[in-house]
């Protein structure tokens, strides 16, 4: 999947992928992508740290320093909302007193944006999948579910209707 990530990115990037300094992604789920892009592309791999205060959660870049002229590229397995992204980003600006080089583009497995909402591109780095599809989530306070209104049940993907969720498919 490392070399699926890297052709994509080569695709649209070309040679630019030699500048490439770092790679990383947000913890827990996209380290072990971030570390066979990093191998691929003999780059160096750092990993995030995903820090809970409370309810609220970060990723923290921690004990590296990258310097002012190296690039950073940001891996994700899934974005769905982009905040995850957006968390790895300010973790890693937070831990400089400078501005960072991100690479202008952000490989990811799987990108399932929600139907309407255009996050094809997320601080500035372009979205690069290797699958792509839109989901189909409903906001009960902004609308009600065209779905449900037909009879079908909600089912949060959370517990025992995980596995009612998937048999179907």
């Amino acid at each position: 999947m490392g070399f699926q990530l890297v052709t994509n990115l080569y695709d649209v990037a070309g040679d630019e992928i030699d500048k490439i300094s770092w790679v990383t992604g947000s913890d827990s789920s996209a380290l072990a992508i971030a570390k066979d892009v990093a191998n691929i592309l003999g780059a160096r791999f750092h990993p995030m740290q995903k820090v809970k205060a409370g309810k609220d959660e970060f990723q923290v870049w921690e004990k590296m320093v990258i310097r002012e002229q190296e690039v950073v590229l940001h891996i994700e397995e899934l974005i769905t909302t982009s905040t995850t992204s957006i968390r790895v980003r300010k973790g890693i600006r937070e831990a400089h007193e400078y501005e960072i080089n991100f690479f202008p583009y952000l490989p990811v497995l799987v990108f399932r944006p929600q139907k309407g909402k255009d996050i094809s591109t997320i601080d500035n780095s372009k979205v690069v999948p290797a699958l792509s599809y839109e989901t189909f989530v409903v906001d009960p306070k902004e609308e009600k579910c065209s779905l449900c209104a037909k009879g079908s049940k909600d089912l949060p993907a959370k517990g025992k209707n995980w596995e009612k969720l998937i048999s179907s498919m």
